[in-house]
């Protein structure tokens, strides 16, 4: 087991630091929620939503996608379609949250 010492100087040395390739991990995202989207289009809209309800609706899409992820056969579609769910919520409540900061500063 290395040590907390060691770990720390490798985190400090950029030569050792993993390269992050956020322009795929949002482009994965991205598709990924906009299917779900879309195959849920027939779905009440977002634009109104209450957060009480995103955040009930998020715990929810999170244990829909860890049940899957503990199926004995992973199922891949099925993960990253319940993964494309709870990111679409946690998006849901940013974008609420973007709302009610944006009054709280006009009302300022």
């Amino acid at each position: 087991m290395m040590q907390r010492k060691n770990i720390e100087e490798l985190w400090r040395n950029k030569e050792n630091r993993m390269e992050r390739d956020y322009k795929a991990l949002l482009d994965a995202g991205n598709k990924a929620q906009l299917e779900k989207l879309e195959q849920n289009g027939h779905k009440k809209g977002f634009d109104n939503l209450k957060l009480p309800y995103a955040f009930k609706r998020l715990v929810m899409e999170i244990d829909e996608l860890t049940k899957e992820y503990c199926n004995v056969v992973l199922d891949f579609q099925a993960i990253r379609h319940e993964a494309a769910d709870v990111a679409n919520f946690a998006h849901m409540i940013i974008l609420a949250t973007d709302k009610e900061l944006e009054n709280n500063e006009r009302n300022a």
